[in-house]
């Protein structure tokens, strides 16, 4: 903020002769001040400072105008006082004491008195509001008004076309009245930035009093999620704290689920999270965002617009995604869509929707001699050359623009500049613009050239202020830039011209690569305090900053992968030999895309690539912490892919060695990571509790947030082991909070999974209604997000529920739409066995389930093949033996034999299952096994095998250990009465006296 320094000189004396008049000065300086908003923040005799706390804002003519007013006041005082000065100063961060004492000593070095000056630290921003006069380090201002002869119209208004707008707004006038529906208006021309302003003024035309551009406004650039990207640019952050109040209560929920993914894109690569699933996120907040907007507008008797930007430049999967929200806002708002474009038509995907189209055309000689006439003062109009002009600037308005300011500038500083227009190279007018900014300002639109559209402009303005450049300063040039038309806004400080781009870092010349890496090494730092995430277009940005990129680089990789962002990653692994190329260490480099590469592979399921990586495989041996850390990468994506092919032993001695190296390379979050995997390992063998206790050595030390993925991923793994261990009233209490986790980073697939084991949960419990809601919402979301494997899981415990609920027959009519997988087929069989029907119950089982073939899958990936695979599968029947799934089939069709006639074959079977099998105890549906089999000992008087008290026996027992695990008296009593099974083993056991 500004602060006002007063020195009055003789005020000591004053005191002592003439009191009333110091106390009449004092108030005089204190009032006159007020008017103009400042407030005094210290006296010391007759030295003032003021503080204007509206500095900040764009017009700080306010604080010359309050220096002057001062100035003629004290003027008044002339012979009481011998003498005074006014200083404008910055305060920046100083203490006011400091300030004060700095300007008081500085006042003997200054050559004028009774003078307004303005000090070191305010000149860069007040010296262009003023003629001013050089003394040393300050600036004697001459007058409060800039003497300049005539100044030319910001870039917006000079490509205002009157014509044009009027001819637009009577084109789109009856859509407005809804006669007929609205539809596109696309204004063509080979300018984009005329287009643009020209689509703006007739918006502003449109919105009249309202123009704070309510409109929603898409534009292309070089966002890393092209789909989303034009989106992410018409996201108006300020609005979305408002987006709740314009929502009914079932909108309301979607929302807030997610809104994280809205904001995620907005605010990218700022805002961290992962979002697998980040376009359908996007498709159904931004129709939410639309539609209170819309809701917002109406209610304030405004038409709702949606503008398209260069929509020519919209990459195809973007169009799509944008028609996509259109169908769904338009039934309620039938917006309006203002679009802009090189071509005269519109993309494919909008191509049914009504348009009208308006070509605007580039000038001609008599455009050029229109705009000299408005726009130039009379010297600079009389050495324009229309032929010259349009020759030079090919008609294009833009470049007219460039070249006026040149002419008038180069008229009006002759003397300084000695530029003779007459005489202007064939070089580009943005270039010989360029070369009229302060230092400042190129260099701070080279700053905005270097990240281009990659990241919003708070990213920018931040690493703009850690080079140096304070934020009114900042705020200051990036106005100025914007109404040169060098920037597309102040907000985005989007340098979006290509020629502009190109122009400013050509004209920085030597001090280029300087730049280039002093921004490349400021965004590293930025990216290593953990307040950005780099990006693929990022990354060309550090390339030059020696090899601190290096570790950005890994970051950025891992950080692609766990978000299933393969495009991402994609970009970064094609690029790779030039990569490796700029490093210094490019082993090194290499030997990161290969780990990368492997588990790319690994994710996508693509087991040619993944053996082909693995036979290519080279030995490398870090010698530093860091590479110790990436050689434990590698050797972690070795084990994943062992763990793939089926060879276990060999993966746990490469999850120790990855551990290990992880360890000496100080890496807590590889450590995480390798403690995760191998606690799975340790879940394989079924060793619940040593595999819980490496899947709490996963969570980064110290709560800390940045490991969110390995941490969730681990968490998870928690819950099945509890799941498991029977202990279900425990799961059932973390399971919303890792939900809610889940939910706000974007992991949506693994938030699926903890969706589908809350119902697993419910269902164990015999709550079957609630176990049937959760199912029924975590299908709406796996065919939001298009998990189809999912959502056939889903569908079938969907029914499984209603066979529980008593209605088989819409169980049956539901699982017949299904796939016949072992899963289908045993739940098939459950509805008819509990409708009487157990000879089609046998049918559908057939002969036993062989085991199948194993995928080739990673570890980091969920199964889906059944309810079981990635929740029991993930310990039993891993390492030998059958799956859960298997067992269950055999002894349901064992049970189903005797029902149907055949006793001793089933009795057989059963022998074999609970003998020869020797199933795990932790299978939890031991007790199952075990009744069933009681229940048709009887049916072969003659059989020798088991007596059935005994076998009930046994199922009581392991029937009453699981239920000790839940801690919930209400959870106990519902696991034991209202679970079906449990029900009928409990009835069994007290008619027997077991209990």
């Amino acid at each position: 903020m500004f602060c006002l320094f007063v020195h009055l000189d003789g005020f000591r004396q004053l005191e002592r002769i003439r009191p009333n008049i110091v106390h009449d000065l004092v108030a005089l300086v204190d009032q006159t001040l007020a008017r103009s908003g400042a407030t005094r923040l210290r006296r010391e005799g007759g030295v003032f400072l003021y503080l204007f706390a509206g500095s900040a804002e764009p017009d700080h003519r306010q604080m010359l105008e309050a220096a002057f007013s001062l100035h003629a006041e004290l003027e008044r005082y002339q012979d009481e006082l011998t003498d005074f000065s006014i200083v404008l100063e910055y305060l920046a961060n100083d203490e006011p004491g400091d300030v004060m004492r700095r300007l008081r000593n500085c006042l003997g070095r200054l050559t004028e008195e009774r003078s307004v000056w303005i000090g070191p630290k305010g000149s860069p921003v007040l010296a262009a509001e003023a003629d001013v006069s050089q003394h040393g380090d300050f600036l004697r201002v001459e007058s409060a008004v800039r003497t300049s002869s005539h100044k030319l119209s910001d870039c917006a208004d000079f490509m205002r076309n009157e014509v044009f707008i009027a001819s637009m707004l009577d084109r789109i006038e009856p859509w407005l009245n809804a006669e007929p529906r609205p539809g596109i208006a696309l204004i063509s021309c080979r300018d984009r930035v005329y287009a643009r302003e020209n689509a703006r003024h007739v918006l502003r035309a449109l919105y009249g009093s309202a123009c704070d551009e309510r409109w929603v406004t898409l534009y292309p650039s070089e966002r890393e999620d092209e789909s989303v990207g034009p989106i992410a640019n018409s996201i108006a952050v300020d609005f979305l704290p408002h987006v709740t109040t314009l929502l009914h209560p079932h909108e309301l929920k979607l929302w807030r689920a997610v809104e994280g993914a809205l904001r995620h894109i907005a605010e990218s690569p700022t805002q961290f999270g992962l979002f697998d699933g980040v376009e359908a996120d996007v498709l159904a907040a931004w129709a939410l965002y639309l539609t209170a907007l819309f809701r917002a507008l109406k209610r304030d008797l405004l038409p709702p617009v949606i503008v398209m930007e260069s929509v020519d430049l919209f990459p195809l999967d973007a169009v799509r995604l944008l028609r996509r929200v259109y169908d769904r806002v338009a039934a309620e708002f039938a917006p309006l869509i203002l679009a802009t474009s090189v071509k005269p038509v519109v993309p494919v995907g909008l191509a049914d929707i009504a348009t009208v189209h308006d070509e605007l055309p580039l000038f001609g000689a008599d455009e050029v001699t229109d705009h000299a006439v408005r726009f130039l003062s009379e010297a600079a109009e009389r050495h324009i050359r229309i032929a010259d002009c349009c020759r030079r600037t090919r008609g294009l308005p833009l470049e007219l623009y460039f070249h006026f300011v040149n002419v008038q500038d180069a008229l009006e500083h002759a003397a300084s500049t000695r530029i003779d227009v007459k005489q202007q190279a064939e070089e580009s007018e943005a270039r010989a613009m360029l070369e009229r900014l302060n230092q400042d300002e190129r260099e701070i639109l080279a700053i905005a050239a270097l990240l281009g559209g990659q990241c919003v402009g708070t990213l920018v303005a931040e690493i703009s202020a850690r080079l140096g450049y304070e934020q009114l300063r900042l705020r200051q040039v990036t106005r100025r830039l914007v109404a040169l038309g060098l920037m597309r806004d102040a907000e985005s400080m989007f340098v979006e011209t290509t020629r502009v781009r190109e122009a400013v870092l050509s004209s920085c010349g030597s001090d280029r690569k300087r730049l280039e890496a002093a921004v490349g090494r400021t965004l590293l730092t930025v990216v290593d305090a953990r307040q950005a995430r780099l990006t693929p277009s990022l990354l060309s940005t550090v390339l030059s900053s020696a090899d601190d990129w290096i570790p950005a680089l890994r970051d950025l990789l891992r950080h692609a992968l766990d978000a299933r962002r393969f495009e991402r990653a994609a970009k970064i692994l094609n690029s790779g030999a030039d990569l490796a190329a700029r490093a210094g260490n490019p082993q090194l480099v290499r030997q990161i895309l290969a780990g990368a590469e492997l588990r790319h592979a690994l994710l996508l399921g693509d087991q040619v690539r993944a053996d082909r990586l693995w036979e290519s495989r080279s030995a490398f041996h870090g010698r530093t912490a860091f590479e110790r850390s990436v050689e434990a990468d590698t050797t972690l994506e070795h084990a994943r892919y062992v763990i793939a092919r089926g060879n276990r032993p060999q993966a746990v001695a490469l999850c120790k060695r990855a551990i290990m190296l992880y360890q000496e390379g100080g890496d807590s979050n590889g450590i995480g990571r390798a403690n995760l995997e191998f606690g799975q390992l340790l879940l394989g063998q079924e060793k619940l509790s040593d595999a819980r206790d490496y899947f709490i050595m996963a969570r980064p030390p110290g709560g800390a947030t940045h490991d969110d993925y390995p941490t969730l991923r681990a968490r998870s793994a928690e819950l099945v082991c509890l799941f498991l261990g029977g202990e279900l009233t425990r799961v059932a209490d973390q399971i919303d909070d890792l939900r809610n986790r889940c939910s706000a980073l974007g992991l949506r697939e693994a938030e699926l999974f903890l969706q589908l084991l809350h119902g697993r949960v419910r269902f164990e419990l015999g709550y079957y209604r609630e176990a049937l809601t959760q199912f029924q919402q975590a299908l709406c979301d796996a065919v939001m997000y298009r998990v189809s494997e999912a959502q056939r899981v889903l569908r079938a415990w969907i029914a499984r529920c209603l066979i529980y609920l008593g209605d088989s027959d819409s169980a049956l009519l539901a699982l017949l739409q299904l796939p016949a997988t072992d899963e289908v087929r045993f739940f098939r069989a459950e509805a008819h066995e509990r409708k009487g029907e157990p000879d089609k119950a046998l049918a559908e089982i057939g002969s036993a389930a062989e085991q199948s073939a194993a995928l080739f899958r990673s570890p980091e990936q969920i199964e889906w093949s059944s309810g079981f695979a990635s929740i029991e599968d993930r310990a039993i029947g891993v390492t030998g033996g059958d799956s859960v799934l298997g067992h269950l089939v055999k002894s349901f069709r064992a049970y189903l034999l005797a029902l149907t006639g055949d006793p001793d074959q089933g009795i057989a079977e059963f022998h074999y299952l609970t003998r020869k099998e020797k199933i795990s105890a932790a299978d939890p549906y031991n007790r199952l096994y075990y009744y069933l089999y009681s229940i048709i000992l009887p049916y072969s008087p003659g059989s020798d095998r088991e007596d059935p008290l005994t076998v009930l026996g046994k199922s009581v027992k392991y029937m009453q250990e699981r239920s000790s695990r839940i801690d919930e008296y209400r959870d106990k009593r519902s696991f034991l009465s209202a679970n079906y099974w449990n029900k009928q083993l409990l009835d069994s056991a007290r008619s027997h006296n077991l209990l």
